[in-house]
C-alpha cells in the first residue's frame, strides 16, 4: 500500500496544480459544436460526448451551452429531476443563449427547459471531481481519503525515525 500512496502523490499534486494540460482554464462547448443545445440526432447523442470527454472536466473549467435563448433553456437540476426530466424545480435555469456554467466538484445534471425536449435526449450529466482529476477512475475512491491516508502514512513514517 505504501508503494501506492507513493506513486499517487506526484499524480495527485500534479492534478490539483494543474487547471488543464496548457495550465489554463478551459470553456467546453457542450456537444463539442455551436448550437448542439438542441434535440439530438439519437436520444444519448449528448451523455456520449460527455463520457468521451469525461478526462477534460477539471474543477474551475467552464461548460458553454450555445442554443436560441427565445426558444429554449438550460436547467440545472437534481438527479431525480434529471432522470424524470422535470423542468418545474431546477436548482438554476439559464435563457441567455450563451450559457457559461463554472464547474465546481461532484456530478452535475443539465436538462433543456423546453417543452418535451428532455425526453428527446435533450440533456446531459457533467462529473468532475477529485476522483476524474486523480487518475481518472472512479475505482480510486475518494481522493481526499487518498490525501488523508498519504499524510496519516507520512506522520507515521516520520515518527518512526
Amino acid at each position: 500500500m505504501a508503494s501506492l500512496k507513493i506513486l499517487l502523490l506526484p499524480i495527485l499534486l500534479l492534478s490539483f496544480f494543474s487547471f488543464s494540460e496548457s495550465g489554463e482554464i478551459k470553456e467546453l462547448l457542450v456537444g463539442g459544436t455551436e448550437n448542439s443545445w438542441k434535440i439530438p440526432p439519437s436520444f444519448d447523442s449528448l451523455q456520449k460526448w460527455a463520457i468521451k470527454n469525461t478526462f477534460h472536466f477539471v474543477y474551475f473549467d467552464s461548460l458553454v451551452f450555445k442554443y436560441d435563448g427565445k426558444t429554449d433553456s438550460v436547467l440545472e437540476v437534481t438527479e431525480e429531476d434529471y432522470e424524470a426530466c422535470e423542468t418545474s424545480k431546477p436548482i438554476k435555469e439559464y435563457r441567455d443563449g450563451n450559457t457559461k456554467i463554472s464547474l465546481s466538484t461532484g456530478t452535475k445534471f443539465f436538462i433543456s427547459g423546453a417543452e418535451g425536449h428532455c425526453e428527446k435526449g435533450q440533456k446531459v450529466e457533467i462529473n468532475v471531481g477529485p476522483d476524474v482529476l486523480v487518475l481518472g477512475f472512479e475505482d480510486f475512491g475518494d481522493s481526499e481519503k487518498i490525501i488523508k491516508e498519504i499524510n496519516s502514512s507520512e506522520n507515521s513514517d516520520q515518527s518512526s525515525f
